[in-house]
């Protein structure tokens, strides 16, 4: 979804793999130290629609599974009354000028700050998804194989004129993209030899 909304995004992940990997295979896993934009593409789509709609549900500027405190605590200048909710934000201007714009380079290729928004999506501390390594290493093979070898840009409508999804996500206890048309072409010669290999491993 955020590939065809943001070609300019899409165009600077695919320069990034292109540089590091050349055209004669696909990015694997082991690479995925050398693509910190395209790290940095997965955080920021996971901060600005994550998974778990409890931010939607509670305000745009809040993230996270709210914790009641068991105790009084003082945080800075801040007195928390024992039974306060604390609730994770990411909304704040560790993120620049303008958290709510979509923008991979925010994070300037620091991992800790990548961290510190997949923690607010996958949990932290002893309550952390289980999953969280399989899910972040699936997200880059995800993405970064499409990256790779194709073009991803808006689909056309039945009067052949650009068509942008009209519906972001899907509403629920976990968000889906909405439909969405696309147009996906391989991005050279040694990318369709890719796919035809791709096509002949799956079958």
């Amino acid at each position: 979804m955020k590939m065809i909304l943001h070609l300019e995004v899409q165009r600077k992940g695919q320069a990034e793999i292109d540089a590091v990997k050349g055209f004669g295979r696909l990015p694997s896993n082991s690479d995925k130290p050398n693509f910190p934009y395209v790290r940095a593409f997965i955080a920021e789509s996971l901060r600005f629609m994550p998974p778990i709609p409890l931010c939607q549900l509670i305000s745009q500027n809040f993230q996270g599974d709210p914790h009641a405190l068991k105790g009084d605590d003082v945080y800075g200048n801040y007195f928390l009354p024992k039974g306060a909710w604390i609730i994770t934000s990411d909304r704040d201007t560790l993120l620049g000028p303008d958290p709510m714009a979509f923008n991979p380079d925010r994070y300037k290729g620091n991992d800790e700050a990548m961290e510190q928004v997949l923690s607010l999506v996958f949990g932290f501390g002893r309550r952390q998804c289980p999953g969280r390594l399989f899910a972040k290493n699936s997200l880059f093979a995800l993405l970064a194989a499409p990256l790779a070898i194709c073009d991803i840009s808006p689909g056309l409508d039945i009067s052949g004129r650009v068509e942008l999804p009209k519906r972001l996500c899907t509403s629920g206890s976990v968000i889906t993209p909405g439909p969405v048309r696309i147009s996906v072409k391989s991005r050279s010669v040694a990318a369709e030899a890719l796919l035809a290999e791709i096509e002949e491993v799956i079958g």
